[in-house]
């Protein structure tokens, strides 16, 4: 059961849109109760067949897992992650990414597996930005790319991680400090492909709550939309 201590967060918004597909892949979960915030994105891979039902699994076993171990803590995220490649692997064969923020009181952690990123802001700028697990991120550590170029690059879709590839996952986890007038973001490459970080700042500093950044936000990728365009989910939260 979530405790109830302090009040977190002042606001926060989802959104999860089939964007130009028939079929919606990506999962979306916020729950929040006094000091406790949870957070999920989940991106099926639909090349792999079966995205939806995927994501879907990964989402409600890491918030099985959380609703039964309330622990703000790595050990328990990274617990959580395990549980949820364990229940896509069952779905045999389907693949997902996932990003998780938890949160207790001023204590975030967040994890992800594959391209689906967590972001914190804080005085209206990016200060933690999650890494991706993918070929084009390996070109930019190793200076081939800048990250600016992620999104246009020719391995873009080429994952090195997704929840339901091997029975071992391997989730970056972070500890983060959150602070009053803080803000997160949570979403999927469908979603961050469209949204530059400089203009996911200024959205953020013309806005009053999670949900008016949220729309600043979405209307961006509505704009750039086509046919083929892929699903997009997001979570915004202010502190």
């Amino acid at each position: 059961m979530f405790r109830m201590v302090i009040a977190l967060p002042s606001s926060l918004a989802k959104i999860s849109s089939p964007g130009g597909r028939d079929c919606n892949e990506d999962a979306v979960l916020t729950k929040a109760k006094g000091s406790k915030l949870l957070s999920i994105v989940a991106d099926g891979l639909g090349g792999h067949g079966g995205g939806d039902i995927a994501s879907s699994a990964a989402v409600e076993a890491v918030f099985r897992h959380i609703r039964g171990s309330d622990a703000a803590t790595a050990w328990n995220i990274e617990q959580a992650a395990h549980r949820a490649n364990m229940a896509v692997l069952s779905q045999g064969g389907a693949k997902t990414t996932i990003a998780i923020l938890y949160m207790d009181g001023h204590t975030a952690v967040c994890a992800h597996v594959g391209d689906t990123r967590v972001y914190q802001f804080r005085e209206g700028r990016v200060v933690f930005q999650s890494q991706d697990h993918s070929v084009s991120q390996m070109a930019v550590a190793v200076g081939e790319i800048t990250p600016d170029e992620i999104r246009g690059h020719a391995d873009r879709n080429k994952l090195l991680r997704a929840l339901g590839d091997t029975q071992a996952v391997r989730p970056d986890i972070s500890v983060l400090t959150a602070v009053k007038d803080d803000a997160f973001l949570l979403c999927s490459d469908g979603f961050w492909e469209l949204v530059p970080e400089r203009e996911m700042e200024w959205d953020l500093s013309q806005s009053l709550d999670a949900r008016d950044w949220l729309r600043r936000m979405g209307d961006r990728v509505v704009s750039q939309q086509t046919e083929k365009s892929d699903n997009y989910s997001a979570v915004t939260v202010f502190i």
